[in-house]
């Protein structure tokens, strides 16, 4: 058995890769991080010194105001 049938894909999957790579356009990257990517659900996680980062935290918050 090879990569093309453990994944269930059809042998255009090699013959059209490039193509299907190259059509990627940053268009639909930001659409895509758009419908997928919700800020809002997201969690922010720092690790470090906290008197280091403080004022990268209140830059943070206010860029959510």
């Amino acid at each position: 058995m090879n990569f093309l049938d453990l994944q269930g894909l059809d042998d255009s999957y090699l013959t059209d890769r490039v193509k299907n790579i190259y059509a990627v356009t940053t268009e639909k990257v930001s659409q895509m991080t758009k419908d997928y990517l919700k800020y809002e659900d997201m969690t922010l996680l720092l690790v470090g010194d906290k008197k280091l980062l403080e004022k990268k935290i209140k830059q943070h918050e206010a860029a959510k105001r």
